[in-house]
């Protein structure tokens, strides 16, 4: 019989790893945010916050994340030992050592001695009926929840050190309060106030609570309890069990009492749950090292525990048993299988198989012995790296082994290692040996086991314990090379290469999809065969595919790895029709194209996932430490949570708005007016209400009918230089946990116009401007009719002084000196000169009429006209004078204009004026060049006797050259200095026009040079 306990025992103590279960857990220190690792006092007020009261200051838990407040905030003092909330939602929080402090979400107020407090050392706070009781080092005050009025109890200060009061007791509208080791008192209301009775002498009590018709006080390394009707009746309380001091108790949604313990003085504490007259240590099962619990906090919506430690800082339990934790004493999880309901886990220490309460465990050791024992009776049949093995080290000690996958076939498990393959059957016993080293290996569909060399061949066994088996080297293109993964459907067996795609295996040959061009991906890690019978594909860049077989290989969907949260597939395995994709970040649950995420905010606390198979309802993942058992029907339950969203920021041009308020953390205004300027906003929000906040994705639209951004994780809004106008800003909300969506109005704004684009400044401004326009319209109608008087007057002007140039330069002088000229020709009988002499006058007479209409005139008719004229003029004096004519190639003589009869009346001068009949060599110069402005230079010079200074005036202003200086004033375009005149006496004259370059056409043309022989 003690053989058989023994055994039982040695049975019992191996399958230990499978049996050690923990919850998940997750642990906040000062590394996260903590003030103080210290924590004195819990409690999880009615908006969902937890507020933690610690050794240096309180802190506002909410989302993850600590906001803490302490003395410089306006709380009284920084060691804070009891927290209470009022009827009013109102903060009250109790230090040791400043008395208390008030907070109604916007500020604190402090109640200490100097305005009436008992005492300032505060141990405990509750709330009943409209009063805040308050219970210190000695004695007990009552603080009026609406006139906030303090009111000591009489009697309560006994003044030694035993007398601090301990907890509070309501019970059938009656008030009692505990001490450390003075008894228990009643408060009683009186007249002129309330006073305190003693009710029993029940020494030594830390704490006390009443729950569910008991009474649970903490002794000195006990628990005592009592019925409310027998504590009523002064009865003390006598029941004991259990150990330590307990300072706080919780109670959960399924009826599980909890308590926290600090034995004081022993060593004795931590996490327990008071069951049928029992406290059972929790902290092994929670994770939790440390002794010194002093604060329970229990969240009824998430199912979650918060426990406060004096030296540890805070934990996050996880009571839902949806979420287990099976550690295995830090040993790695490898792989998991099932057959007939038995679960094998693979680990680095062996193989542990469970079905009920039937439990094996095949260690290192078993291994390592099986396969010498085969090494040593089939030593031919060992392979050789010569032989495209891959290389296997026989002689590797038994803790050296390393597991790499477990499967199953025709009912039985094996497992590939670095010491071979090994065939066990559901009794734990090794029944074949396979002397290779493979790192993936898997079974064609008619059970023939295939080994695969990573760096060789493949190989397919007809007799694995006899090593024999079909070759099929990798140098063939359609021959495994690489592979990571080998499944199994009904028909093929399916290979993933991590460099050449996938290949099949079907009717004794393989087949490759990226070599017959079936399907080019060629980077594959996961493969895995839904139940459905489609074909799940992993690559490794994170995109997963599905497939099916028939008729022929295709790709039914591509999950792109935007989808899914992670970036990196560490295995994928299905769920009735949806697909659970492991990444790095968690799990996601895929399905119809939208995902469900879990990770460390619902219980995977540990998630360097190394493993994952499902078995029935029940998804096994493995880690480093341990595994998980997930209960996927309870997990995946439709869930839909109610929850706010409160803008707890709000920036305008990255200032924080000053006009607005906020009260328990949040934006309170609704509708805000912003001025033109105020155009940029930040707007920070959070969620109230929801247990899984980092499951929330958000996009934003600024108007109803807007477009929405894109989906992001922060939950964060800029929004810069925005136009005028209204905006209402909403969020949409979508919800990673439960897949699900929601929109929610986060802000309504306006942004008004500058007073330059306001209704009444553009009318005041429209009416301004009809009245400047209509008065620019007066003036520019007065001026275009004043100017277009003054260009008929000009054109007038330009008219007259043509005809007057035509009169003075047609006078009778010079008419009645060509027709003497003619008539004496004819008299001498030089009848050919005299009718050259009349054809050219007539040529003359008809070029002055037909001149005379135009406003300009070609250069080249110009200087043709003067030729002519300067012709008969010369004829009359025998051709005594000589004539030079100067064009400057760059002038286009055809295209350059010039106002007609300009020089007519200076060249009459020279013929009238400049020459005596003494004169030995009269000469007469025309030029035309360019200035360097690009003007027209005309120039007639002669070398006469010149002009006598008192002759030169009046010359100088004769009719001709009068109208000629009118004629170039009145001209478009003119220039500053456009007339010249020089006379020297002796020397000869020089006179000079300058025309506008809007006359001047260049090019380049040969010299233009007459002489008077012309």
């Amino acid at each position: 019989m003690a053989k058989k306990f023994l055994a039982a025992l040695l049975l019992l103590l191996m399958a230990w790893p499978i049996l050690a279960q923990q919850h998940p857990v997750k642990h906040f220190t000062t590394l996260d945010g903590l003030p103080n690792n210290g924590i004195r006092s819990l409690y999880f007020n009615s908006r969902g916050v937890l507020w933690i009261g610690t050794e240096n200051g309180v802190s506002k838990m909410r989302n993850g994340d600590f906001l803490n407040f302490d003395e410089s905030h306006g709380l009284a003092f920084n060691n804070c030992w009891a927290i209470t909330e009022d009827s009013q939602g109102n903060m009250w929080f109790g230090s040791y050592g400043g008395g208390i402090s008030f907070f109604d979400g916007k500020r604190f107020k402090v109640f200490d001695v100097n305005n009436g407090l008992i005492n300032n050392k505060v141990r405990k706070l509750a709330y009943r009926d409209g009063k805040i009781y308050v219970g210190t080092e000695n004695g007990v005050s009552i603080i009026d929840e609406q006139t906030q009025e303090i009111t000591n109890v009489l009697n309560s200060q006994l003044d030694h050190d035993r007398s601090y009061v301990s907890s509070f007791l309501f019970l059938e509208n009656r008030i009692f309060y505990t001490t450390y080791g003075a008894g228990t008192f009643e408060i009683k209301e009186r007249k002129n106030g309330f006073a305190s009775q003693k009710h029993n002498d029940q020494q030594l009590v830390y704490f006390s609570k009443a729950q569910d018709g008991e009474i649970f006080m903490a002794d000195k390394g006990q628990v005592c309890s009592v019925s409310e009707a027998d504590f009523l009746d002064k009865k003390l309380a006598s029941q004991s069990f259990g150990q330590s001091v307990i300072w706080d108790l919780a109670k959960s949604n399924t009826g599980k009492q909890y308590a926290a313990a600090w034995g004081v003085f022993n060593k004795d504490g931590g996490l327990f749950e008071i069951r049928d007259g029992q406290m059972l240590d929790l902290s092994a099962n929670f994770n939790i090292a440390s002794k010194t619990i002093l604060a329970l906090a229990y969240d009824k919506l998430e199912n979650v525990l918060y426990v406060g430690s004096n030296d540890e800082g805070l934990f996050k339990l996880y009571l839902d048993e949806t979420i287990v934790y099976k550690s295995l004493s830090d040993q790695k999880v490898k792989a998991f299988a099932e057959i007939n309901g038995q679960k094998a886990v693979l680990h680095e220490k062996g193989l542990s198989l469970s079905k009920k309460l039937r439990l094996h465990e095949v260690g290192l050791e078993r291994f390592k012995k099986f396969q010498q024992d085969y090494i040593s009776q089939n030593a031919r049949l060992l392979p050789k790296h010569e032989d495209d093995f891959f290389e296997l080290q026989f002689d590797l000690p038994a803790e050296d082994i390393e597991f790499y996958e477990l499967h199953t076939n025709r009912d039985h498990y094996w497992i590939n290692s670095n010491i071979g393959v090994f065939e066990l059957n559901q009794n734990a016993e090794i029944l074949t040996y396979v002397p290779v080293h493979a790192y993936h290996i898997g079974f064609t569909p008619g059970g023939k086991l295939i080994e695969s060399n990573f760096y060789g061949g493949t190989r397919i066994y007809d007799d694995p314990g006899n090593m024999v088996y079909t070759y099929f080297p990798n140098s063939l293109p359609n021959n495994p090379a690489q592979i990571a993964r080998i499944q199994s459907s009904t028909d093929a067996t399916y290979l993933a290469s991590v460099f050449h795609g996938l290949f099949y295996y079907k009717d004794g040959q393989f087949q490759s999809l990226q070599h017959s061009l079936q399907w080019e991906e060629a980077k594959l890690k996961r493969l895995h065969f839904a139940k459905n019978g489609q074909m799940v594909i992993a690559s490794e860049f994170g995109e997963v595919f599905v497939a099916r077989e028939e008729p022929s290989f295709h790709i039914v969907e591509k999950i792109n790895k935007e989808v899914i949260q992670g970036n990196t597939v560490l295995f994928v395995e299905s769920y009735g029709d949806q697909l659970i994709i492991a990444t790095e970040k968690g799990l996601n649950f895929y399905k119809d194209g939208r995902v469900r995420f879990f990770d460390e905010e619902q219980g995977f606390t540990e998630r360097i996932f190394t493993a994952a198979k499902v078995v029935g309802d029940e998804l096994l993942v493995g880690t480093h430490k341990g595994y998980y058992k997930v209960a996927l029907d309870r997990l995946l339950e439709s869930k839909t949570y109610t929850f706010n969203l409160g803008l707890h920021r709000f920036d305008v041009n990255h200032q924080p708005y000053e006009k607005g308020g906020y009260k328990w953390f949040v934006f309170q205004q609704k509708q805000l007016d912003l001025d033109h300027d105020e155009n940029t906003l930040t707007m920070e929000f959070s969620s109230h209400g929801h247990p899984y906040p980092g499951k929330l994705r958000y996009r934003y639209r600024l108007k109803p009918e807007g477009e929405w951004s894109p989906y992001q994780a922060e939950s964060k809004i800029t929004l810069p230089y925005l136009p005028v106008g209204d905006y209402k800003v909403q969020v949409e909300v979508q919800d990673l946990h439960s897949d699900t969506n929601c929109i929610h109005d986060l802000l309504a704004f306006t942004i008004h116009p500058p007073f330059y684009m306001t209704w009444w400044f553009n009318l005041f401004a429209g009416v301004w401007l009809v009245l400047i326009v209509y008065g620019v319209y007066r003036y520019r109608l007065r001026k275009v009719t004043q100017e277009e008087k003054k260009k008929a007057a000009i054109e007038t002007r330009i008219a007259e002084t043509k005809l007057e140039a035509l009169r003075s330069q047609m006078n009778p002088h010079f008419i009645y000196n060509a027709m003497n000229s003619i008539q004496y020709y004819m008299l001498t009988n030089e009848v050919e000169r005299a009718s050259e002499f009349l054809q050219s006058f007539s040529g003359l007479i008809r070029n002055t009429l037909y001149f005379s209409s135009q406003q300009t005139i070609p250069l080249k008719e110009e200087i043709e006209f003067l030729e002519n004229y300067i012709s008969l003029e010369n004829m009359r004096v025998e051709n005594k004078i000589t004539f030079l004519l100067n064009v400057e190639e760059r002038i286009n003589v055809r295209e350059t204009q010039i106002p007609p009869l300009l020089l007519q009346p200076f060249i009459e001068n020279v013929f009238v004026h400049a020459f005596d009949r003494h004169h030995p060599n009269p000469e007469l110069q025309l030029t035309f060049r360019l200035t360097e402005e690009g003007n027209l230079l005309c120039v007639v010079k002669d070398n006469g006797q010149g002009i006598p200074l008192v002759q030169a005036p009046k010359l100088h202003e004769s009719k001709g050259t009068f109208l000629v200086k009118e004629r170039m004033d009145l001209m478009r375009g003119k220039v500053d200095t456009p007339y010249y005149f020089n006379s020297v006496q002796g020397e000869g004259t020089t006179i000079q026009l300058i025309l506008p370059s809007r006359f001047v056409v260049e090019f380049a043309v040969r010299e233009y040079v007459v002489s008077a022989e012309h």
